[in-house]
């Protein structure tokens, strides 16, 4: 009877995998589509994930309630062990874990892709490249939302480079993605340090130590990959990366016993 349960929870899960899938392709297709008749607008691109996003949400939803609300109750009813339960609950748990990764994946995908191809017509419309006002040879201009100082290659004079209006249209809209692509592992690094912390039975310093060491180092990230897009705001690295990890203290884990018994240690930045 258990076997047979576990059978068709397997099946209902891999139901569910199969609708996610194609809601997610669906959104990279239907984003796609929406940018290239909106002439890169990202608003009616946004206003369209967003609906996609809430019904993927839903499948991960209907997943929770399934399990509470039918699939555990059965096994319970069958008089299946408790390991097998928890095992049971575990994988739908672990389930919704990666469906809420694949889907900030798919977002910051879509955006980066947004921020590319804008990049791209932007270039392709200045036909001439970007040359060097001083001896004229092209420069090479790296991908940024703001105004930028390129030192020409040839003769050293310093070109004051400045975005297409196309590009700083979208700069709200992308880069957050693209530094969070650039940070992804570190992004699942520090869910998994999270999910650890949680999970612990009791947990330790030691666990409280690994989510902020993970946090710590996908902030960093995120950050200095923002100076790429942009450098104006290298004078603020510091004070933005402390400023994200003062959420952590003072909102995550300010009461934790574990935290305060050892006196509130911070890493340092």
């Amino acid at each position: 009877m258990s076997e047979a349960l576990v059978q068709r929870w397997d099946g209902f899960l891999k139901n569910i995998r199969e609708r996610f899938d194609q809601i997610m392709q669906e959104s990279r297709d239907g984003c796609a589509q929406l940018l290239a008749e909106s002439n890169y607008d990202p608003i009616p691109m946004g206003n369209a994930w967003g609906a996609m996003e809430r019904r993927a949400k839903d499948l991960s939803t209907k997943v929770d309630e399934t399990w509470r609300q039918q699939v555990e109750p059965k096994f319970e009813e069958a008089g299946a062990p408790r390991p097998l339960i928890a095992e049971q609950s575990r994988k739908g748990d672990a389930f919704r874990d990666w469906m809420e990764l694949e889907i900030e994946k798919v977002r910051i995908e879509i955006y980066c892709k947004l921020a590319r191809d804008v990049a791209e017509l932007d270039k392709r419309e200045k036909q001439g490249g970007y040359p060097c006002k001083q001896c004229g040879a092209p420069l090479a201009v790296p991908h940024t939302f703001r105004v930028l100082n390129v030192a020409c290659a040839h003769c050293r004079t310093v070109n004051e480079y400045e975005p297409g209006t196309r590009t700083r249209y979208v700069e709200a809209s992308c880069v957050h993605s693209l530094c969070q692509e650039a940070a992804w592992n570190e992004f699942v690094g520090m869910h998994q340090a999270e999910d650890a912390y949680k999970r612990a039975r009791p947990h330790t310093i030691h666990h409280i130590q690994a989510w902020e060491a993970a946090q710590i180092a996908y902030h960093r990230k995120y950050l200095t990959t923002r100076l790429q897009y942009l450098p104006d705001q290298a004078a603020a690295f510091a004070k933005d990366l402390a400023g994200r990890m003062e959420h952590f203290y003072v909102y995550t884990i300010p009461n934790d016993g574990e935290w305060v018994k050892a006196g509130r240690p911070r890493a340092p930045l």
